[in-house]
Formats: structure tokens, C-alpha cells, sequence
């Protein structure tokens, strides 16, 4: 097989308009026949010139299910109309759970095929690559075996394959063959990925391969597993789940806590971002899209948009959410799947796929990323500034006190700096989770011309969500908790 050649698609560039700041509009509606317009790329992610790429991947672990294992009476969903659902909601990566080869080639061909048509990228899951050592292996395939077994894999030739799912969370005794998968890979078609998501911190020492130990894994063996993923691995992007703030009535403080999964946050965000920046690569943060660990309960918007966008303000260039498709969907029978009103049905949808209140939580979150997105794909993390009395605790490293010609923020705000093409770049971020409606004001060093981009802003003659101002000391915008908005400061060559 000839190694492909590179190819970047060209997205439109956000129009840019003016409006004062209006409510946000009513969430359209799914429409199962919608189609993709001439403007749609044809592939949508070339991985390994992610650096050129202006589209954010957004993806939901669990997405839309094939044929169930283990025996489960549980339908195949893959359909077209669910498909497109999953893309309404501002999903634009499938990847496959169930539907395996060459367990299930016909379902593979089939979702391969409909997210072809819809314009969505589709991470295959191969048995045949899929590393499932739960202790160290007597011996690892190698790279030549490997890629001699993809020389005939029919959906490399699929504009919308987009890499191999090998192992979800996998242990430290997976990384010598998924490093073989992943060199294969890269010689044969090098725009696409090995694709996997690391165990969180709160992870045990077991789970990480380390013993046989329940208790929580060190930040020594944390770090020694990271690392050891990266040297073997040799990923071209990072990806890591950690659940923060899933409670109600949860507080910004809670995601200091010091051990367990909801815990870590700010410390694992640092280490991907500071890793990712070493390696020259991505990271992704899988986020939780409703209480899955404890009740099951939906999470309040306010809280998941924390969550997402001071990940995003931390520099992160991916975002997952688990879990789209209700949690029992591969088990049971069919009187399950049939049950909306059972404990585990909040998904973002239920068992038949039907949209739940948090499918319009997630899809007004992933409105908000779409509209910013082209800037912060592209855009260099300088580091996190804070203001107000609600702070978190960061590593020293990442913080900054002062960057361009921002000089305060009034109220609590979590503040991405990024750099963007030579302008200065801040992502404002609602550092709390309280009710109700706060106002910010964002004060210069100069007068400046600025554009503050967020869905707060979006009106139907204003579906960008972008308000200029110039020459202005100090800009004023309202935020929810969580809430974020992008303030970019224009130099006069870059202002339109």
C-alpha cells in the first residue's frame, strides 16, 4: 500500500459582525436528512499536520453502537439517522465499540459508510490490533507483523477512516504493542492514529499495570506511566479522561482535591499540556457528560461547561465527553433497552437513542467550542492567568502574571493566554459554578481593538457570535458559571 499523501481541507473562515449581546437561541432541532454542503470537507482530520488544522475534534466515547457483545439480544443502532443525530449534537469524530473486525466487518462497512456520507471521521476498532494484555506479555508482534496484517484492511482506502481504536485506558504492559500498531501504522499511512485514552491519575496501582494493588497510584507511577506511553507509543496526539466537579452542588474548589478520580485536575491538566507541548503534539480531555460514577444524575449545564472550557482555556485541543450513548447500551436484554426510566439512562441518549435533556446540554457546550475553535487549533497556550477571589490551585509553572495587554479582569475569571498569529489571545472563563448571570469586565494597559467571540453572542444576524469593538481601555461581557468568552486583541495588520 503507497503511503497517502497529505491532504488539508480548507474550512470557511467565521464571518465577522456586529451586535450587542442578546440571548442564546433555541438549540436546533436533530434532522435526520440533512446532508453535507459542497463547503464540507473531504477528509476531515489529517492527523499528523493537526497544526494546520482549524477544526477541533470533538468526539463521544461510547458514540452510536453496532452489534452488542457477549451475547446481549441489544440491536445494532447504526443507522443513518442516529449517525446524523450524533453529528447535531457537534460530534464530528465516530469511533467504534462494539462493531469490531473482523467480529463485525458488515457493521464496520456500514458505519464507515454513512460517516463517509455525513462527513464525520471514524476510528475503526480491529481485534486484530487491539491490545488486551492484562500482564506482561511473553512476547510483543512486531512492527513488520503488524504491518504486514494491514497490507489488505479494507478501510484505509475510506476518506473518513481516521485511525485505529486499540484499548481503551490501557496498562503499562500494552505500550510495547501498541508502539509496534502505531509504527505500522505511521509507515503505511501516517495521517492517521493509533488511537487510545490513558487512565486518569485517580487510576490504581493495578490498573496501571504497576502490581496487583487497589490502592490509588502514585504521582510517581502516574508520571512513570505517561511517559512510558509516550516513549513506546510514540502517540501523535494525548488523550486522558478526568471527571471533576460531577456532583451537585459541586465547587469550583473541588477539583483540588488531592487523591481520587474527581480529583487531580488542575495537576493533570498541567502535565498533558507541558507533555504535549514537549512532544509538539495535542492533547485531548475526556470529560464526564452526566454523574456516571455515583448517581447517574445529569450534571448541571453550568458545571460541565466549566469543566470544558478551562480545559480548553489550559490549551487543550480535543474534547471527549463519556458518555454519549446511554452506559448500558451491550448488555442486558431487550426488556432493558426498551426501559427509558431505569437508573442508568442518562446518556445524552437513551437506550434507543433517543435525545435526553443532556443531548442539548453537550450540544450548546460544543456550539460554543465550534465557534472558537479555528482560533485555539492554532493558537500557541502561553499559560493561565486568575483573577477574582475563587482561584484554583495551579502549578507554578504555568502561571502567568501579566501577558500582553490585558491588565485586569473584574470578578472571578479563569484566563487562558494563547498567542494567535502574533495577536493576544485570552479565553475569559466564569470561574465559578454559581446561578444566575455575572458581569465581567476585561481592562487594557492601552486602547486596543478587540473581538470577543461566544454563543452568548449568536443572533440570527450575528451566527458567528462576534462583536468588535475598537478603540477601547475595557470591554464588558456577561457570563454564566462556567461560561466562557474569547477576547482576541487585533493588531492593526490582522484587523479586518
Amino acid at each position: 500500500m503507497k503511503k497517502k499523501t497529505k491532504f488539508l481541507a480548507s474550512l470557511l473562515t467565521p464571518m465577522l459582525g456586529l451586535c450587542a449581546i442578546a440571548a442564546i437561541p433555541t438549540l436546533k432541532s436533530v434532522n435526520a436528512t440533512s446532508t453535507p454542503t459542497d463547503n464540507d470537507p473531504l477528509i476531515k482530520y489529517d492527523f499528523t499536520y493537526m497544526d494546520e488544522q482549524t477544526e477541533m475534534p470533538i468526539l463521544g466515547y461510547m458514540g452510536v453502537p453496532g452489534l452488542a457483545i457477549n451475547g446481549s439480544a441489544a440491536p445494532s443502532f447504526l443507522t443513518r439517522a442516529n449517525i446524523q443525530a450524533y453529528k447535531d449534537a457537534g460530534f464530528n469524530i465516530l469511533s467504534g465499540l462494539y462493531e469490531k473486525v473482523p467480529l463485525h466487518n458488515a457493521e464496520v462497512r456500514k458505519a464507515i459508510e454513512i460517516c463517509e456520507e455525513l462527513n464525520l471521521t471514524y476510528f475503526v476498532c480491529d481485534n486484530s490490533y487491539r491490545s488486551s494484555y492484562e500482564e506482561e506479555p511473553t512476547s510483543v508482534p512486531s512492527k513488520d507483523d503488524f504491518k504486514s496484517m494491514m497490507a489488505d484492511d479494507y478501510y484505509f482506502e475510506s476518506p473518513a477512516f481516521g485511525g485505529i481504536a486499540v484499548r481503551d485506558e490501557p496498562n503499562i504492559h500494552c505500550f510495547d504493542s501498541m508502539g509496534n500498531v502505531n509504527a505500522a501504522l505511521q509507515e503505511i499511512d501516517n495521517t492517521k492514529i493509533v488511537y487510545t485514552n490513558l487512565y486518569p491519575k485517580g487510576a490504581s496501582q493495578g490498573q496501571l499495570g504497576f502490581n496487583n494493588s487497589n490502592d490509588y497510584s502514585s504521582w510517581e507511577q502516574y508520571i512513570q506511566y505517561v511517559e512510558d506511553y509516550i516513549t513506546k507509543v510514540k502517540p501523535t496526539m494525548l488523550s486522558y479522561d478526568c471527571y471533576v466537579v460531577t456532583e451537585p452542588n459541586a465547587k469550583v474548589s473541588d477539583a483540588n482535591q488531592a487523591v481520587g478520580v474527581v480529583g487531580n485536575y488542575i495537576r493533570s491538566l498541567s502535565m498533558f499540556r507541558n507533555y504535549a507541548k514537549q512532544n509538539n503534539i495535542p492533547f485531548w480531555v475526556t470529560i464526564a457528560s452526566h454523574d456516571h460514577i455515583k448517581s447517574w444524575d445529569s450534571i448541571p449545564l453550568k458545571q460541565t461547561q466549566w469543566t470544558v472550557n478551562t480545559s480548553l482555556a489550559y490549551g487543550a485541543q480535543g474534547i471527549q465527553y463519556y458518555t454519549y450513548w446511554n452506559d448500558g447500551a451491550g448488555t442486558g436484554n431487550m426488556d432493558d433497552w426498551a426501559d427509558q426510566s431505569g437508573a442508568r439512562s442518562q446518556g445524552l441518549v437513551s437506550y434507543n437513542g433517543a435525545p435526553t435533556d443532556n443531548y442539548y446540554r453537550i450540544q450548546k457546550i460544543n456550539n460554543q467550542i465550534k465557534l472558537i475553535d479555528h482560533i485555539l487549533m492554532q493558537a500557541e497556550h502561553k499559560g493561565i492567568m486568575q483573577f477574582g477571589k475563587q482561584h484554583l490551585e495551579l502549578m507554578a509553572e504555568d502561571v502567568l502574571y501579566s501577558y500582553g495587554m490585558l491588565r485586569d479582569v473584574s470578578g472571578d475569571a479563569f484566563v487562558g493566554c494563547f498567542d494567535y498569529k502574533g495577536d493576544d489571545v485570552y479565553y475569559v472563563v466564569n470561574n465559578s459554578l454559581d446561578s444566575g448571570i455575572k458581569t465581567f469586565k476585561a481592562d487594557f494597559v492601552d486602547t486596543v481593538n478587540v473581538k470577543l467571540i461566544s454563543s452568548a453572542f449568536v443572533t440570527p444576524e450575528n451566527p458567528e457570535g462576534v462583536i468588535i469593538k475598537n478603540n477601547v481601555s475595557s470591554v464588558g461581557f456577561n457570563l454564566t458559571g462556567g461560561e466562557g468568552v474569547l477576547v482576541e486583541v487585533l493588531k492593526w495588520e490582522n484587523f479586518i
